[in-house]
């Protein structure tokens, strides 16, 4: 009984990591195509294996680590692995890189029911808005067991839409990385090794303290490195399937800001709407801790006037930014979080390494 109910936590907890890695940029295929898709087939393919197994290893190291009385002495995930003067700069920077990804989950919002419904990217962006700061103001509550239903439903989907566009097009499935430039994706870095780089880097640094506190409630070294394993293996064969998924059917989704609710249309209207839905779901899962983790930063204290006022004023200059076009910001926002995510790799790495060997 103790083995099983071991196993529902870590399947519960790997669903939650999956569903905060996933955000609007995943599930709307810009991530993918910006940082992967964009260097062609075999390139793309090579960068995402080799992000996600970067990433896979940072988050181990981090469900591993959290808690530790080291740790704690510390004063958070950020000063344990870079040392009490980059860590502090990082633990004051993380939550700026954290609003600015919540203003990448308005304007993704606003993309999606543009697109879908014909409605103004506003109406979007203000439902995102409402949902995410009412959630945050209410008390998160049982926002984690949530998330770990939400992030396997959308994984699934995307399975099923890769496959479905990889069998409808298999000819189209070969690309070049001059050819997916000429139909205007914009790469992500200049290398697709960079670019396989940066994306674990924005990955982990923006979920260290998501990953911190799921780490304390796993009870065993073997439960923390299964959550790992799982959530980024399958984090990673929806992702590669997905990339394969865009590039067959480039042609269809050139200058689409969602290009995955699209095909999913183009599949079956029930499709495209039941992928549209989970979608902002997604989008609500992924902004919800982002939103609450700025405010917390700002006003440790939510009981009181101050937490409320802190709330409303980082969600309306989210609103703001969050005007700006979602492709944009997802090439943009991303890669330059990405740069300081890579250095807290290192510093996670060569941390581990000095473990081993000291």
């Amino acid at each position: 009984m103790q083995r099983q109910g071991e196993q529902k936590q870590v399947l519960r907890s790997s669903g939650a990591v999956l569903a905060f890695f996933i955000g609007s940029g995943f599930s709307s295929g810009q991530e993918i195509l910006q940082f992967f898709g964009a260097f062609g087939t075999g390139r793309g393919a090579l960068g995402l294996c080799l992000s996600l197994f970067l990433l896979a290893v940072c988050v181990r190291r981090a469900l591993l680590d959290a808690g530790s009385p080291k740790m704690q002495e510390r004063g958070g995930s950020y000063a344990y692995y870079c040392g009490p003067y980059l860590g502090m700069f990082l633990e004051w920077l993380a939550p700026i890189f954290l609003f600015l990804c919540y203003c990448v989950m308005l304007s993704g919002s606003g993309s999606l029911l543009e697109e879908y419904l014909g409605l103004g990217p506003q109406a979007g962006r203000l439902l995102m808005l409402g949902l995410s700061l009412g959630t945050v103001l209410l008390g998160l509550g049982r926002l984690t067991e949530i998330i770990g239903r939400i992030g396997p439903v959308i994984v699934v989907l995307v399975f099923g839409l890769g496959g479905v566009c990889i069998w409808q097009n298999s000819d189209g499935l070969v690309r070049t990385s001059q050819e997916v430039v000429k139909a205007g994706v914009i790469p992500a870095a200049g290398s697709w090794q960079l670019s396989a780089v940066l994306y674990a880097g924005y990955s982990i640094l923006t979920a260290l303290p998501f990953l911190e506190g799921l780490g304390e409630g796993l009870p065993t070294r073997r439960a923390k490195t299964r959550c790992a394993w799982y959530s980024c293996g399958a984090y990673g064969a929806g992702a590669l399937l997905l990339c394969l998924g865009l590039l067959a059917c480039l042609p269809k989704i050139a200058g689409k800001g969602v290009p995955t609710v699209f095909l999913a249309g183009q599949i079956w209207a029930g499709a495209g709407f039941l992928f549209a839905a989970v979608m902002f779901a997604g989008i609500y899962t992924t902004a919800v801790p982002m939103l609450w983790s700025v405010c917390h930063k700002l006003c440790p204290k939510e009981h009181g006037l101050l937490f409320p006022i802190v709330a409303f004023t980082v969600a309306g200059a989210a609103f703001f930014w969050g005007r700006m076009d979602f492709s944009f910001l997802v090439g943009t926002v991303y890669p330059y979080i990405g740069y300081f995510g890579a250095l807290v790799m290192i510093c996670m790495l060569g941390k581990w390494v000095r473990g081993r060997h000291g």
